[in-house]
C-alpha cells in the first residue's frame, strides 16, 4: 500500500469513511480544499470555487492581489516570483546573488538541504548527498540494507526486482541473462514465437517470418500460388476486375481504354455529363465544368453572384462567412477586429456567451464563466442546484455520483468508505477480488495479488503452471506465445532475427509480402507493389482461376475461404475442420442455408450456392436466367445491368450510347429529369439545373424565393437556417439570442430536452425535448402519433417510412407504391423476411424483428437460448464466447486452462 495502516489501505490521507481523500474530513471527502458546499474547489469561499487562491475578480489566481494576479508570491513588479523581494524575483530563498536557491547560504545556492559539497542532497551528510533515506554508499535507496538501495523486494544483489531471484532482477519470465524478456531464451529477448532469426513471426519458417499463407516469396497472400497472390477475380493479368476482359480489368461499363468509366466516351473517362472537355461536370457548358450552380467565373458556387463564388451569406468580398461583414469574413459573429469570435463585442472575440472579462463562457455572469448550468458557485454543473454543481444524480454533497447516497458519491460499488470500489467491503475498497491486505487482486490471495490464475509465484499469468505464468499457450518457457515453439514466443511469423517483421528475409524485417526492395507491399514484385488490379503478378485479385488468389470459396488452395473443403480456413463453425461455422455440419461450415457444397448460399440448391434467385448455373443472380447470373432485369450479356440492352449494361434507363443514364436520351446520360443542357437536375429548367425547388437564378434551394438560394426554411437573409427569423439563421430553436439551441428557452440554450434542471437529457418530462419516444411534442421520436416527426413507418402523411401504405415513400421493391422494396407485400416494404407486423426482421416470429435466431426475449442473438441473447455459441453463463465450454468463455479455440 502507498500510505495508511491496515484497513486504510491505498488511500492517500483522511480517516475512517474519508479513504482515499486528497483533503477534508467526513462528506468533503476528494476535495481539495474548502469546506460543505464548496466541494472540490481549491481555496476561497462562496462564488470563488474552483478557483486555486485569492478572492472575487481574483478568481483562479495562485497567490496575490488585484493586478497581481496569479503570481505565485511578493507585489507589484515582482509577480510570480516565488520567495524574496525587489530584484530577488522568482528566487526561492536567500537573498542577493544566492537568488532561487532552495536552501543553505552564499555558495550553497539552490541546494535541498546540508552543507559544503553536500549541496542539493534529499538527507544524509557529506557524499551521501541527495539520497532519500539510509547512509553512506545507500543513498536514495527506498528499502532494504546497504547494497541493496532502492529495491522493492528480494535480497542484496536482487535491489529493486519484481520478481526472480539474483541476477534476474525486475525479468518477468526467463532465467539470468534473459531478465524482463517475455519469453524465448538469452538473445532472443522479447520476441513472442519462432526460432532464433525469426522472432515475434505468426506463422511459417525462417524466411517466411510474419506471412498469414502461402511460401517465401508468396508471403501474406490470401489464396493462390505464386504471382498471382491476394487477387478477387480474372485471369493471369486481369487481377482483381470485377467484370470485363483483358486490359479492361476492373472497370464497371465501357470497353478498351474507357475501363471503370461510368459515362461517355473515350477520353472522357468517368464523367458524369456534358461533353468533350467538360468531363465529369455536373451541370453547365465549356469551361465551367463540374460547377453545381452559377454560369462562367463563378463554377461550383453554391450561391450569390459574381466575385461572391461559393459564399454561404453576404456580398461582394465577404464570400463564404456565415455572418458579420466586409473584412469580417467568415467570422461566426461579432464586428471588424473581432473576427471568427463566436459571440460578445471588441476584446472578448471567440467567447461563447456573456461580456467584457467573462470572455467564452458557456453561461452565467462574472465569476462563474464557462458553467454549462446553474448560477454563482454552482458553475459548469450538469443538473441539480447549489453545492450540487456538475454532478449526474444525487443531491447536496453527493455531487456528479452515478449511484449511492449521501458519501459514497460515484463509487461503482460498496458502502460509506468503501466508495469506487468494485467489490468486497471497507478496507479492501477498489479490489476486484480477495480479502484484506491483497486488495485490488483481481484472483490469489495475499502475495499473489493482481494475478489473473495460478497460484503462488505464478502470479498475473492467464494459464499454465509455474514458471508459466501469464502464458497464453504453450507450455514452460513458451509463456505468452501465439504460435510457433519454445523460444520463438508470441512472434508471427519468421525465424531469429526477424522477430515480428510480417515477411519477407533479413533486412526485410516487417514487410507484408515479397522480398528485398519490395518490403511492406502487399503482393508481387518490382514495380506492382500495393496495386488491386492490372498485370504483372496479378496482385489482389478476388476470384478467378490462376490459382484462385483471394477467393471467398471454391477450390484450389482453398485461401482465405470463408466456406469449402481444403483445410476449411477461417470458417465460424462445425466440427473437425468445419471450425467457426454458423450452420450446418461437416464440409458445410459457415454457410446459412443448404447443405454440402452449397455452404452459405442464401437461396437454391446445389451448384447454385448463395444465389437469391433462379436455377442451376445462375447462382447468386436476382432475376434472369442462364449465363445472367446476378443479374437484376434484362439476359445474356447484358447481366447484373438494370435496364437496357446489349453493350448498355448497368444503365438505368435510354439506349445504346445512353449507358446510365436516368432518364432523358442521348448526350443527356445520368440526367434525372429534364433534357439536354440540364442534366441530372432534380426539378425546374435551363439554367436552374440540379435545384430541389424554384426557378431561375434559385437553383438547387430547398425552399424560399430569389437570393435566399439553398436555404432550409425562412426568407430574405436568412438563407440555410433551419428555423427562426432575421439573424437567428441557422438556429434549430428557439428565438432571438437563443439561436441554435435545441430546445428550452432563454437560458437553457442548446439543451437537448427538458425545462431548467433537466438541460441535456434525451428523454423524459418537461418539453419533451430531442427524445426518441414518447409524449409532450413528439419531438425526434423514430414512431409513434403526434406529428409522426421522423419516424420510420406509421400512417397519417408516413413520413420518411421505409415501407408501409400511404405515398410507400423509400421502400425498395413491391407493387404499385410499393417501389423499392426487397420482398413481401405492400405494406411489408424493406424487410428482409417474415410477414406484415414483422418487417425487417431476419428471423423469428412477430414481436422479434431484427433478430437472427432464437425465440421471444433473445432478439438479435445469433445463437443459443433465452438468456444467452447476442452469444455466438455456448451456453448460458458462456455468453458472447465463440466455441469451448463454461470457464472457457469468449476464447477463440482451445480447453479449459488455456481460456
Amino acid at each position: 500500500m502507498r500510505s495508511g495502516t491496515g484497513a486504510k489501505v491505498r488511500k492517500r490521507s483522511g480517516t475512517g469513511a474519508n479513504v482515499r481523500m486528497r483533503s477534508g474530513t467526513g462528506s468533503n471527502a476528494r476535495k481539495r480544499s474548502g469546506t460543505g458546499a464548496i466541494v472540490r474547489k481549491r481555496s476561497g469561499t462562496g462564488a470563488n470555487a474552483r478557483m486555486r487562491s485569492g478572492t472575487g475578480a481574483n478568481t483562479r489566481m495562485r497567490s496575490g492581489t488585484g493586478a497581481n494576479v496569479r503570481k505565485r508570491s511578493g507585489t507589484g513588479a515582482n509577480a510570480r516570483i516565488r520567495s524574496g523581494t525587489g530584484a530577488y524575483a522568482h528566487k526561492r530563498s536567500g537573498t542577493g546573488t544566492n537568488a532561487r536557491m532552495r536552501g543553505g547560504t552564499g555558495a550553497y545556492a539552490h541546494k535541498h538541504s546540508g552543507t559544503g559539497a553536500n549541496v542539493r542532497m534529499h538527507s544524509g551528510t557529506g557524499a551521501n548527498m541527495r539520497m532519500r533515506s539510509g547512509t553512506g554508499a545507500n543513498a536514495r535507496k527506498q528499502s532494504g540494507t546497504d547494497a541493496n538501495a532502492r529495491m522493492r523486494s528480494g535480497t542484496a544483489v536482487n535491489a529493486h526486482i519484481r520478481c526472480g531471484t539474483g541476477a534476474n532482477a525486475c525479468k518477468r519470465s526467463g532465467t539470468c541473462a534473459n531478465a524482463r524478456m517475455r519469453s524465448g531464451t538469452s538473445a532472443n529477448a522479447r520476441m513472442r514465437s519462432g526460432t532464433g532469426a525469426n522472432v515475434h513471426m505468426r506463422s511459417g519458417t525462417g524466411a517466411n517470418a510474419r506471412m498469414r499463407s502461402g511460401t517465401s516469396a508468396n508471403a501474406r497472400m490470401r489464396s493462390g500460388t505464386g504471382a498471382n497472390a491476394h487477387m478477387r477475380s480474372g485471369t493471369g493479368a486481369n487481377a482483381h476486375m470485377r467484370s470485363g476482359t483483358g486490359a479492361n480489368a476492373h472497370m464497371r461499363s465501357g470497353t478498351g481504354a474507357n475501363a471503370r468509366m461510368r459515362s461517355g466516351t473515350g477520353a472522357n473517362v468517368r464523367m458524369r455529363s456534358g461533353t468533350g472537355a467538360n468531363t465529369r461536370m455536373r451541370s453547365g457548358t465549356g469551361a465551367n465544368a463540374r460547377m453545381r450552380s452559377g454560369t462562367g467565373a463563378n463554377a461550383r458556387m453554391r450561391s450569390g453572384t459574381g466575385a461572391n463564388v461559393r459564399m454561404r451569406s453576404g456580398t461582394g468580398a465577404n464570400a463564404r462567412m456565415r455572418s458579420g461583414t466586409g473584412a469580417s469574413a467568415r467570422m461566426r459573429s461579432g464586428t471588424g477586429a473581432n473576427v471568427r469570435m463566436r459571440s460578445g463585442t471588441g476584446a472578448n472575440a471567440r467567447m461563447r456567451s456573456g461580456t467584457g472579462a467573462n470572455a467564452r463562457m458557456r453561461s452565467g455572469t462574472g465569476a462563474n464563466a464557462r458553467m454549462r448550468s446553474g448560477t454563482g458557485a454552482n458553475a459548469q454543473m450538469r443538473s441539480g442546484t447549489g453545492a450540487n454543481a456538475c454532478m449526474r444524480s444525487g443531491t447536496g454533497a453527493n455531487a456528479r455520483m452515478r449511484s449511492e447516497t449521501g458519501a459514497n458519491a460515484r463509487m461503482r460499488s460498496g458502502t460509506g468508505a468503501n466508495a469506487r470500489m468494485h467489490s468486497t467491503t471497507s478496507a479492501n475498497a477498489r479490489m476486484r477480488s480477495g480479502t484484506g491486505a491483497n486488495a485490488r487482486v483481481r484472483s490469489g490471495t495475499g502475495a499473489n495479488a493482481h494475478m489473473r490464475s495460478g497460484t503462488g509465484a505464478n502470479a498475473c499469468k492467464r494459464s499454465g503452471t509455474g514458471a508459466n505464468a501469464r502464458m497464453r499457450s504453450g507450455t514452460g518457457a513458451n509463456a505468452r506465445m501465439h504460435s510457433g515453439t519454445s523460444v520463438n514466443a508470441r512472434m508471427r511469423s519468421g525465424t531469429g532475427a526477424n522477430a515480428r517483421m510480417r515477411s519477407g528475409t533479413g533486412t526485410n524485417a516487417h514487410m507484408c509480402s515479397g522480398t528485398g526492395a519490395n518490403a511492406c507491399k502487399r503482393s508481387g514484385t518490382g514495380a506492382n507493389v500495393r496495386m488491386r488490379s492490372g498485370t504483372g503478378a496479378n496482385v489482389h485479385m478476388r476470384c478467378e482461376t490462376e490459382a484462385n488468389a483471394h477467393m471467398r470459396s471454391g477450390t484450389c488452395a482453398n485461401a482465405c475461404m470463408r466456406i469449402g473443403t481444403g483445410a476449411n480456413a477461417r470458417m465460424r463453425s462445425g466440427t473437425c475442420a468445419n471450425a467457426h461455422m454458423r450452420s450446418g455440419t461437416g464440409a458445410n461450415a459457415h454457410m446459412r442455408s443448404g447443405t454440402g457444397a452449397n455452404a452459405l448460399m442464401r437461396s437454391g440448391t446445389g451448384a447454385n450456392a448463395q444465389m437469391r434467385s433462379g436455377t442451376g448455373a445462375n447462382s447468386c443472380m436476382r432475376s434472369g436466367t442462364g449465363a445472367n447470373a446476378c443479374m437484376r432485369s434484362e439476359t445474356g450479356a447484358n447481366a447484373r445491368m438494370r435496364s437496357g440492352t446489349g453493350a448498355n449494361a448497368r444503365m438505368h434507363s435510354g439506349t445504346s450510347a445512353n449507358a446510365r443514364v436516368r432518364s432523358g436520351t442521348g448526350a443527356n446520360a445520368r440526367v434525372r429529369s429534364g433534357t439536354g443542357a440540364n442534366a441530372h437536375l432534380r426539378s425546374g429548367t435551363g439554367a436552374n439545373a440540379c435545384k430541389r425547388s424554384g426557378t431561375g437564378a434559385n437553383a438547387r434551394m430547398r425552399s424560399g424565393t430569389g437570393a435566399n438560394a439553398h436555404m432550409c426554411s425562412g426568407t430574405g437573409a436568412n438563407a440555410c437556417m433551419r428555423s427562426g427569423t432575421g439573424a437567428n439563421a441557422r438556429m434549430r430553436s428557439g428565438t432571438g439570442a437563443n439561436a441554435r439551441m435545441h430546445s428550452g428557452t432563454s437560458a437553457n440554450a442548446r439543451m437537448r430536452s427538458g425545462t431548467d434542471a433537466n438541460a441535456h437529457m434525451r428523454s423524459g418530462t418537461g418539453a419533451n425535448t430531442c427524445k426518441r419516444s414518447g409524449t409532450g411534442a413528439n419531438a425526434r421520436m423514430r414512431s409513434g402519433t403526434g406529428a409522426n416527426v421522423h419516424m420510420r413507418c406509421e400512417t397519417e402523411a408516413n413520413t420518411h417510412m421505409r415501407s408501409g401504405t400511404g405515398a410507400s415513400a423509400r421502400m425498395r421493391s413491391g407493387t404499385g407504391a410499393n417501389a423499392h422494396m426487397r420482398s413481401g407485400t405492400c405494406a411489408n416494404a424493406h424487410m428482409r423476411s417474415g410477414t406484415g407486423a414483422n418487417a425487417r426482421m431476419r428471423s423469428g416470429t412477430c414481436a422479434y424483428a431484427h433478430m437472427r435466431s432464437g425465440t421471444s426475449a433473445n432478439a438479435h442473438m445469433r445463437s443459443g437460448i433465452s438468456s444467452n441473447a447476442r452469444m455466438r455459441i455456448g451456453t448460458s453463463v458462456n455468453a458472447h464466447m465463440r466455441s469451448g465450454i463454461s470457464a472457457n468463455a469468449h476464447m477463440r479455440s482451445g480447453t479449459s486452462a488455456n481460456a
